[in-house]
């Protein structure tokens, strides 16, 4: 492995950590309405009064979809550079 593919993978592991360390949250009301709560450390939801937040999980899926993408991408010109 290249040093560039390291470097692609590395930045790849690191954004991977953040965004399950800090996923994106929301409220979800009784009606069955939500509301973004914003990002938040994964064991320390945000809470508005007495509603806890839960993690968006559609929200965290397209963030790792456009992640893995950009890894993909990387690899690709990273494997041109040779």
């Amino acid at each position: 492995m290249n040093k560039l593919k390291y470097l692609v993978f590395t930045i790849y592991i690191l954004a991977s950590s953040l965004i399950l360390l800090f996923p994106p949250f929301r409220y979800i009301y009784a009606s069955g309405a939500y509301k973004n709560a914003g990002y938040g450390f994964l064991f320390s939801p945000p809470q508005l009064n007495s509603i806890n937040a839960s993690v968006d999980v559609p929200m965290l899926l397209c963030e790792f979809i456009i992640i893995t993408t950009l890894y993909f991408f990387g690899l690709r010109i990273s494997s041109k550079q040779n």
